[in-house]
């Protein structure tokens, strides 16, 4: 059914209407979802991987 915990977070994720963002160890976005794109006014490519220390 689901391939890897990155499918079973997509899924899941993007059915809550309130933002979503991981962040790893050094601050830098992981996975983000749809609400958060919106959220923060970013396509879901220039969210993932931004660095928070930057910002």
């Amino acid at each position: 059914m689901f391939k890897n915990n990155k499918d079973i977070f997509r899924i899941l994720s993007d059915a809550v209407s309130g933002g979503i963002v991981i962040v790893d160890a050094n601050q830098i976005i992981v996975p983000a979802n749809i609400s958060a794109d919106t959220m923060f006014g970013y396509s879901k490519n220039e969210l993932v991987s931004t660095n928070l220390k930057h910002h």
